[in-house]
This record gives C-alpha cells, sequence and structure tokens, in this order.
C-alpha cells in the first residue's frame, strides 16, 4: 500500500496533508501513471506537465486552503481570548496534588518512590521538584 492510499483510506484525528507538500505530493502521483481528481473542486490532475492551467490551479487551491486554515485558527484564538476573559476558559483542572509531593520529597522520600507512592510519572515529580526551586523557577 503506498503511502498516500494510506493517508487516504486511514485519515487520523486531525490529520491533514501539509498544503506546502501539496504540489509535491501530486506531482508523485501523477508521476507513477496516475490521475488524481478533486471531486469537491472538479479538478483533474495528469502526469501532463506542460499544462500550466492545472498547474495554477493547484497552487491557487492549496492558498485557498491554506488561507481558510489561517482564518480558522485565527476566529479560535478570537475565541479563547473572549471565554478566557469571562472566566470560562480555565484549561483542564489540575490533577497532580503539588503539595503532597513536595511534602513527601521534604520528607526524604526519593523522587522515584514519590512519583510511584501518588501515581504520576517521575517526570512530574521532576517538574514539580524544579518549579518550586527559586533559582530555576520558570518566568512567564
Amino acid at each position: 500500500m503506498s503511502k498516500i492510499t494510506y493517508i487516504l483510506d486511514h485519515p487520523e484525528g486531525g490529520r491533514s496533508v501539509r498544503l506546502i507538500a501539496l504540489p509535491t505530493l501530486v506531482r508523485q502521483i501523477t508521476d507513477k501513471g496516475c490521475t488524481l481528481r478533486f471531486v469537491k473542486e472538479n479538478l483533474t490532475f495528469t502526469n501532463d506537465q506542460t499544462d500550466a492551467v492545472s498547474q495554477l490551479l493547484l497552487s491557487m487551491l492549496g492558498a485557498v486552503y491554506q488561507f481558510e486554515r489561517n482564518i480558522m485558527l485565527e476566529r479560535q484564538r478570537e475565541g479563547i481570548a473572549i471565554a478566557k476573559a469571562k472566566g470560562r476558559y480555565k484549561g483542564r483542572p489540575k490533577t497532580i496534588d503539588r503539595s503532597e509531593i513536595l511534602t513527601l520529597l521534604d520528607d526524604g522520600l526519593s523522587m522515584r518512590k514519590t512519583a510511584g507512592k501518588l501515581g504520576v510519572s517521575l517526570s512530574t515529580v521532576q517538574r514539580v521538584k524544579m518549579d518550586n526551586m527559586t533559582c530555576f523557577r520558570r518566568y512567564e
């Protein structure tokens, strides 16, 4: 099974073909003797590289898709900013008790044992410890 067949037959959540690679992808498909047809846009591409109109339409198609994606992301960012201003967008609730991690570490328990006791990953314990150290505190 070719890569393009797999991509088209097995789309993953949020997966899309990068628009920058669209002309290259189309060329790879058509160079193998295949005809590529965009049903929605009623465009057909063959291995005829001399067809300037097809190349122009492909470039415009990629540009329009990229423009639509950028507009959608901009609206999403605006919506999130509005929701945050209203206090409705707070992110995922905290599931880790940072004070418990720090207490166990202060009591002399190793980071690995602290992680095991609290059911969190070692990297989580390391991050909490690092965030609590004033000389390594992250500034926002």
